[in-house]
């Protein structure tokens, strides 16, 4: 499932991993970086 900062102003989990501009987290959700360029993002 493809989530995305238009839809969610905040998207919360674990990280599991990065392949290429794809941010992947633990519940199986994938988050492409590339199509959120310019976007201040804050990893905590």
């Amino acid at each position: 499932m493809s989530v995305g900062f238009d839809k969610h102003a905040e998207i919360e989990g674990c990280l599991a991993g990065i392949k290429g501009p794809y941010l992947i987290f633990d519940d199986n959700r994938v988050l492409n970086i590339r199509k959120h360029n310019g976007y201040h993002i804050t990893v905590v």
